[in-house]
């Protein structure tokens, strides 16, 4: 079984492998983010052990099956959790040398870590309960798996998001570096997934044992996870909270400052590459600063102030912007010549994006322009126009017109009287 939770992690985190560079917090959230397909595989094979040592038929049944005990049915669940827990931190072991290799700021979190080994032991004691209840080979393990990933996934809905505190799967797939988990909430993960383990092994004892040895201490475990449960529905507390350590890296590209998160370091040469590139395309009147989203003060671009984020390991391939490069090129040429907010009417905009697609064309990113801007009937003379300028054409135009595409007030006549 370790073997297999060790490929079904390794297959959950193989996509960070192809980035430039990770980041300790994206490892760190790793750790339990990435047990959605692991964590349904050990919760399955805990089930399959489950009911095969405990079915009708094994040579442990009644009368024998009674004088098991606690501690028996306890050294089954560790002897499988053992090897899931052993599994997972081998599948850990990839990514996480590669951040010790690639990562410049931060640490693993130790909490995280816990969580998730937690977390994915509480899964397979649960599994373990559920092969003993259903005792069928055959049918414990899929039912098992599946549960486990439905559940998974349950902390999605807004109203179950409590759930999170009660599993090591948060849902959490952001990689904004403004945010870490709430220690409280972690602690509180931990302390609940240790409860559930002894609570899965006293419901797995009262069992097999029948109601005629189920006592106090059976009935006391196994209201405390619901204890603890309500506990969490009621607080609601925030997963995440601001780190408020922001430290970062800047330079400047002809007089632009450029500043990014420190541990995304080794991005600033590129970041500042592509926005050379930019600026040598028409776009420099247009683009007063860029910062990144972890480092700044705000979430959106304002008029020329592009607040850019950087997601090294884009979840589609379908993505307009796969590599850092395309990405700064579309958010800085949006932040540019389409203003998230001045925009009056849809003509502005349209007329905004056309000039960020010739922008992005200038400077080499014709392919993302392509898949990222629409085409405008209404507006065919002014694109015509701007299609049939020279690259020094254009850059005059920019500079001439740049407070009225800055301000997203840019209209067909602007264009079409050059």
């Amino acid at each position: 079984m370790g073997m297999v939770v060790a490929v079904g992690t390794a297959l959950s985190t193989q996509h960070m492998l192809h980035a430039p560079y990770v980041t300790w917090p994206e490892v760190s959230t790793a750790w339990h983010e990435s047990l959605r397909l692991p964590g349904a595989l050990a919760a399955g094979f805990s089930a399959f052990a489950a009911a095969s040592i405990f079915t009708s038929r094994s040579p442990i049944s009644l009368p024998i099956r009674p004088r098991l005990g606690g501690r028996a049915v306890a050294t089954h669940i560790a002897g499988v959790a053992v090897w899931a827990l052993i599994g997972h931190v081998l599948g850990m072991m990839p990514v996480t040398a590669y951040a010790v290799g690639s990562a410049t700021w931060g640490h693993l979190r130790i909490l995280d870590v816990l969580v998730s080994l937690a977390g994915l032991a509480l899964v397979v004691a649960s599994g373990f309960v559920a092969g003993v209840v259903i005792r069928s080979a055959k049918v414990a393990p899929p039912l098992v798996a599946i549960a486990a990933l439905v559940i998974m996934q349950l902390p999605n809905n807004p109203l179950l998001r409590p759930l999170a505190l009660l599993q090591p799967v948060q849902q959490w797939t952001t990689s904004d570096l403004k945010f870490v988990p709430n220690t409280a909430v972690s602690v509180f993960s931990f302390i609940f997934a240790v409860v559930g383990i002894l609570a899965a092994v006293a419901t797995a004892d009262a069992v097999l044992c029948g109601l005629r040895r189920l006592g106090p201490a059976h009935i006391a475990w196994a209201l405390a996870p619901l204890v603890l449960a309500t506990v969490a529905f009621a607080w609601r507390p925030e997963l995440y909270v601001d780190s408020g350590k922001r430290p970062q890296v800047c330079t400047s590209v002809h007089d632009v400052p450029v500043c990014l998160h420190e541990a995304h370091a080794k991005s600033l040469d590129t970041v500042a590459e592509t926005v050379a590139s930019l600026q040598s395309a028409g776009a420099e009147p247009l683009i007063n600063s860029v910062t990144g989203e972890s480092v700044s003060d705000v979430n959106t671009s304002r008029q020329g102030n592009a607040v850019i984020s950087l997601n090294l390991t884009p979840d589609s391939p379908r993505l307009a912007a796969q590599t850092v490069p395309e990405q700064v090129a579309i958010q800085v040429s949006t932040a540019a010549a389409v203003p998230a907010g001045p925009c009056s009417s849809r003509q502005h905009h349209d007329l905004g994006a056309l000039v960020r697609h010739r922008i992005l064309t200038d400077a080499g990113y014709g392919h993302v322009a392509d898949l990222f801007t629409s085409t405008f009937p209404d507006l065919s003379e002014a694109e015509q126009v701007l299609e049939e300028m020279s690259s020094a054409q254009f850059a005059d135009f920019v500079a001439q017109r740049h407070e009225t595409i800055v301000a997203c007030q840019l209209t067909t006549q602007d264009v079409t009287e050059l």
